[in-house]
This record gives C-alpha cells, structure tokens and sequence, in this order.
C-alpha cells in the first residue's frame, strides 16, 4: 500500500495524503461471529447474506475464491486486538512473529467467547485488491476524522485574525499533529536561558514564542485535542503543556451491527462545531503573552528544584520508559552539548531530541510532553540509578 504517513511536512502535503486515505476510507460495524485469524490476517466470514453485497463489493477475495474479505492487520489494530481479548501484548507479539498457527489459535479461542460488536476502521485499496484493518474500536466509538478537523481548525485560524504560522504537519498511522506558532507573541527569558546553548550551535537568544497543537486520532489512540506548545527560539524545541489542552473524547452513539456506514451530515456538522469552538477558544486562550508569560514564569518556578544527579534523572527516565540505548545516549550527549545543568537542562536535551532525532510525530510530542512531566516529578527520576532489568536494544 503506499505510503500514506508524513512527517515535517506541510499543509499541501497533508491535504493531499488526507484526500488519498479518504477515497480508501471503510468502516464497518460487524459482530464477533463473523470476524477469524488466518495466518496472521483478520477475516470477515461472509456468512450472513446481508453481507453478500457487501463483501463483493470490494472486490477483494481470500485465496480460496469466496467472497470473505481479508485484512491485512495494522500495528494499532494489533494493539487493540491484544488489549480488548486480554492477551498479553508480548505474548501476543511473539506468538505473531514466531508462529503464526498459535497466533491464530489463541486470538480466534478468545474473540469466539467475546461476544460483542466491533468498529472496524479499514483501507481498502481496490486497485491493488489489497485491504488493510487500521483500528478495531467500540461500536459507541464517534468518528472524528482528520480532514474535518483540518477544515475547522483553519477556519478558526481564520476567524480570529490572528497572524499564526503552520511550522510542521505529521500524520501516522495512529494521528494527525499540526503545529501551529503566533510569531508576533514573543517574549525574552533570559533568567531561564541564561546557560543555555543549542546542541547544534545554532541561534543564541533568549525568545519564546507562543503556539498550540492540533492533535487527533481517527483509530482510537487518544482524543481530538488543541495544546499549548511554547517555541524557544535559540534550538526551536517545543515545550508542550498537556494540563491545559483543550479535548473531545470520541464516544457517541451504538451503532448498527452488520453493516458499512458513513456518519450523517448532521453528526458531521455537530462535530465540526465542536471543534471550531475548542479551537477558538483554545487560541484566545493560548496565543497571549499573559498565557506565555505564565508558562514560562512556571517553568522558572520548577527549574528552582534542586537537582542532585542530572545524569541519574536521564537515566532513570530512560529505564522507566524503556527508551534504548540510542536514545540514552543522544539524551546524554544533547545534555553535556548544551552546559545547562539545572533540571530545566533535562528538560532540554529531551525536547531537543524530540524535534532532531524522533522518527515520527508520535515519538515527537510524546517526548515533548514526558518533557514537562520530568521537569513537574523531578524527585522520582532524581534518585540513584540501578539497573534493574536488561535493557531493549
């Protein structure tokens, strides 16, 4: 299937990757009798005739010339599959990767004793008759898609006369991030960087400038969600403020089992309304230099905690969030480059990380946010570091 991810990109990029998912886009509401692993694949059984039509369709057959639809498993897919049947994700992984017949076994066993309906989100490319299952949801789950929530954001953007900037635009297979600054709001910190150098030798300075993120999952890890995220200026990393994000938990009604749908234009549009309101109000909110000053006044505030072991914080948090020896090692090394040895310092070399080295937008706000999380919990991670298990390479 082509590549239908983006990172660091722009919004033409996003707009055309978001309209080529749309046009293999299907959802189905289907019971647990219906659904089977074979070799790895989930297979809808068409057993039922209300599926006939359904399943020929789209024209994508099993091997053996019937008419049940095949489906190619995607990791979040596999994550909610071992979650919802209560199978252990490292058992599961292992039993997947190293045979296939146990896999099969142990995730049909449990899925026939489960008893409920599912939300399958799917890509079904009918050119290259190929069909992958991208999420498997709760049928009270409420469709928030991408495009809808690019639509409105931007529309909000321009209503509130506001001069903001798209830095960067990201899309995985688990969400969508874009990431917005409103350059005219700045301020100069030099209390809280006054020891601070960019590991790349970059800008000096000491500017902050205010922004947000817009955030949204369409296959179930994690909510529709506009957060605040402060730009310094001197490395460009990004300090995300997750306490204060605006959300909306996708849940709605229970839909109708044995079927394929698309939502009404009425729930559409009571979507979209709500996210032209979050997003509205979420810049009023966030793009001042009240809200910046704030953040940043609390940031000094937390950076007065003193810190006994910088190198015991990175590692401890490396071994508590099972980061691999790569990453640790460019946590330490972005430290020593950038001489700020406050707990702020920490806070730094993970940020820088996240925007330098992260493979994808999930690893890079996660970071970010984990970040701030560091800098609020200092004790737990400033303590001595024991090596307690063996580490993933």
């Amino acid at each position: 299937m082509k590549n239908l991810s983006i990172r660091k990109s722009n919004l033409q990029e996003l707009v055309e990757c978001l309209k080529n998912q749309s046009l293999m886009k299907r959802d189905f509401v289907l019971p647990n009798t219906i659904l089977t692993m074979e070799k790895g694949q989930l297979v809808i059984k068409n057993e039922n005739e209300n599926l006939e039509n359904l399943l020929k369709e789209l024209k994508i057959e099993s091997s053996k010339g019937n008419s049940n639809l095949v489906l190619n498993v995607m990791e979040q897919a596999h994550l909610q599959i071992s979650t919802r049947l209560n199978i252990p994700k490292s058992y599961y992984d292992k039993c997947l990767k190293n045979s296939l017949e146990l896999f099969d076994h142990n995730v049909n066993n449990w899925l026939a004793a489960d008893g409920y309906n599912y939300l399958l989100r799917c890509f079904i490319n009918e050119s290259e008759t190929e069909g992958y299952c991208r999420a498997v949801l709760s049928n009270r789950y409420n469709i928030i898609d991408n495009y809808d929530v690019l639509l409105a954001t931007l529309e909000s953007v321009k209503k509130s006369g506001i001069n903001l900037k798209i830095e960067q635009c990201d899309l995985t297979d688990r969400k969508m991030y874009i990431q917005f600054t409103c350059p005219e709001i700045e301020i100069e910190s030099e209390r809280l960087l006054k020891n601070y150098k960019s590991p790349n030798g970059g800008n000096s300075g000491h500017g902050i400038i205010t922004g947000f993120v817009i955030g949204n999952s369409e296959v179930g890890s994690g909510y529709f969600y506009v957060v605040p995220r402060a730009k310094i200026l001197a490395c460009s990393n990004g300090l995300t403020f997750t306490k204060d994000a605006f959300s909306k938990v996708h849940l709605g009604a229970k839909l109708e089992s044995q079927k394929s749908f698309s939502w009404s234009e009425k729930t559409k549009q009571k979507n979209y309304e709500l996210i032209l309101s979050q997003t509205t109000d979420a810049i009023n909110t966030f793009c001042s230099k009240d809200y910046l000053n704030g953040k940043v006044n609390e940031i000094i505030s937390l950076n007065q905690q003193k810190i006994e072991s910088p190198i015991n914080v990175i590692r401890n948090v490396s071994k508590v969030h099972a980061f691999d020896k790569y990453k640790e090692e460019k946590l330490l090394e972005y430290f020593f480059k950038q001489e700020d040895n406050t707990a702020f310092g920490v806070t730094q070399s993970m940020t820088y990380y996240a925007h330098a080295d992260a493979s994808n937008g999930d690893e890079q706000y996660e970071m970010e946010e984990l970040a701030i999380d560091v800098l609020r919990n200092l004790r737990k991670y400033d303590v001595e570091y024991k090596e307690k298990y063996s580490r993933k390479n």
